[in-house]
Parts: C-alpha cells; structure tokens; sequence
C-alpha cells in the first residue's frame, strides 16, 4: 500500500489514540484534519495497516474491533461495565510447547485477553 497522505494521517491518528481506538473513533478524529475522506476508506487504511504489521487489531467478541499502536507482544484486558480496553502491564507468556506436542498444530502466536471492571467503573459502584 502507497504512503497516501491519508495513510499516514490515520496510521498517525491510531499512534496518537492510546486508548485502543475503534474504526469510528479514528475516522472521527481523522476527519477533522481530512474532511474529505470516507468512514470505508479508514476502514480499507485500517485493515491494511493491520495486515501489514504496521498496528495491531485486537477483535472484541460481541464488539467493534479496535486498534493498537504498541506492536511488541502484550495482552489486552477489557472492561465489562464499560467497554474501556488497556494493555495489561505485565507480560504473561504460557507455555505453547504443549499444543504443538498434543494437537499437532505449529504455534505462531497467542492471544489472550481478559476480562474484569476498571477503576473508574469501580469508583462509580
């Protein structure tokens, strides 16, 4: 993919939103700088930069797909109450060793993401 001014516009917008931004969040800030582009051509710019390795899509079952920024491995928790996703600090990495050895399968990656109320969300109860 060309590196079209609206390419580095939203590949700028996701590494300048920390807060794992979904498509429309991006298109929202995108469209104040470039009021000219589409909501379908910062989806197509997304997807295209997840499939390049240039972001990360983290998939939210039950919700819109979000986008990050840090491409070095880490796991997402997400909160129930409000939907708000952050990265989870510490770095946990299980032992894949098993799967290959009991399934057959060649492990090339791990997802894993958890689930929980986040601190604004406790205050609030």
């Amino acid at each position: 993919m060309k590196n079209t001014p609206q390419r580095l516009i939203v590949e700028k917008a996701v590494k300048e939103m920390h807060d794992h931004p979904t498509a429309d969040e991006v298109y929202e800030l995108v469209v104040q700088s470039l009021p000219t582009i589409s909501k379908a051509t910062v989806y197509r710019i997304l997807n295209a930069l997840a499939d390049e390795g240039a972001i990360h899509k983290v998939r939210v079952p039950g919700s819109a797909d979000r986008y990050d920024d840090k491409l070095s491995p880490h796991s997402h928790i997400r909160c129930t109450s409000c939907g708000r996703i952050d990265d989870v600090s510490s770095l946990f990495t299980p032992d894949k060793s098993w799967i290959s050895e009991s399934e057959g399968y060649l492990v090339t990656g791990c997802v894993m993401s958890f689930e929980g109320i986040c601190p604004a969300c406790q205050n609030k109860r």
